[in-house]
């Protein structure tokens, strides 16, 4: 027995010898001129140098006063990225070619697509394109920001029913080849943003048989789905119907806005930006929702409750648009938020802040905003 232990005790010693433990949890700095430590099999220098070009496009490639947008799809800087940094890479592994227009081998070719079940576009290669924007604060320019434009269908394209006459007049619904949707307004006050208390209270009624319906109901598969039913239940638990509301009846159904503001000179709402923010907290239906497919059912909530929210604003004829600044004070965000009703404005957490704080449900900031989009 004695004799069976050393053996066994040999083996093992061998089996662990011959194993290789490897750190995956490894960093990886980069430096200038850094050829690497030998044991990364990365070229750190080359990623330095290739990840520095690319972060100063959006200082040296557009002037003065112009409207910069990075290396966004069809802009300038993701020409110049494209011609003046990755095509001596791309021509190593053989996929540029200057006698091409563009010198691509890869050609971007027109590609039919379904965006999210609902909004039938011509082709991938199409864009919206902000050719202009200006944000003042009180009069003074706001550099670091960005305009969202609302899209004219908003929500009420995602439901399974015939476009009625309100939507087609309140959201100036018409052909997408005649799309411009410019607008400009000045001089606007700024109020907080209720609490979603009315949305959060639906959504908590829904908890004796949302999550078993969920899981069963086989014909909810992406988010139209899912708009189309939590629609049904949220009319039902309001008692109201999208094709019968008018600005009469949202002020007898949404009784958490006051009726002042209906007829108030017009205005922005301002909240902090929920998206990315490590301290957002969950509202209390948040976790139950997270354990309901894989998560996607509580992303699925939080952006129905703000689809929802903007369609019912468009019936406050003096509500003009939404400001959401950053839980950073430098940056801001780019969220695109598909359809929702009303223009959004995305600031700095340090331009934005002052403001909230100064602001009030019922009464409005001391500042003022302008913007334009083209």
């Amino acid at each position: 027995m004695r004799r069976k232990i050393i053996v066994l005790g040999i083996a093992m010693l061998l089996i662990i010898s011959g194993m290789a433990f490897v750190n995956m949890d490894r960093i990886v700095t980069a430096y200038p001129g850094d050829e690497g430590d030998g044991e990364n099999l990365l070229n750190t220098s080359y990623a330095y140098d290739i990840t520095e070009q690319l972060s100063k496009i959006i200082t040296d490639v557009y002037e003065d006063g112009e409207l910069a947008k990075g290396r966004a799809f069809g802009s300038k800087g993701e020409h110049f990225a494209a011609e003046n940094i990755i095509a001596y890479e791309m021509d190593k592994i053989g996929l540029w070619n200057p006698n091409l227009n563009p010198p691509y081998l890869e050609q971007i070719e027109p590609i039919e697509s379904m965006y999210d079940d609902f909004d039938k576009l011509d082709n991938l290669t199409d864009k919206l394109e902000v050719l202009e924007q200006e944000i003042k604060i009180n009069g003074t320019d706001v550099i670091d920001g960005v305009i969202r434009p609302r899209w004219n269908l908003a929500g009420a394209g995602y439901l399974d029913r015939p476009l009625p006459n309100w939507l087609i007049e309140t959201y100036n619904v018409y052909p997408r080849s005649w799309l411009t949707n410019n607008y400009s307004h000045t001089d606007l006050q700024i109020y907080r943003t209720l609490l979603m208390s009315w949305w959060d209270d639906f959504v908590k009624s829904l908890n004796p048989f949302i999550e078993q319906e969920l899981l069963e109901n086989e014909s909810i598969v992406g988010f139209k789905d899912f708009f189309n039913w939590i629609m049904s239940y949220f009319e039902d638990y309001y008692e109201f119907t999208f094709e019968t509301l008018n600005e009469s009846a949202a002020k007898e159904n949404f009784t958490w806005i006051d009726e002042s503001f209906y007829n108030r000179a017009g205005f922005v709402y301002i909240e902090e930006d929920p998206a990315f923010n490590p301290d957002y907290n969950l509202p209390d239906w948040g976790p139950i929702m997270n354990n309901i497919m894989g998560g996607s059912s509580y992303e699925w909530m939080r952006k129905a409750g703000f689809m929802i929210r903007s369609m019912i604003w468009r019936f406050i004829p003096c509500c003009k648009g939404l400001i959401r600044f950053d839980f950073n004070d430098d940056t801001f965000n780019h969220e695109l938020n598909d359809y929702w009703a009303l223009p959004t404005i995305y600031v700095n957490k340090s331009i934005g802040e002052p403001i909230y704080e100064d602001a009030k449900t019922l009464s409005p900031s001391t500042s003022t905003i302008d913007f334009y989009v083209n």
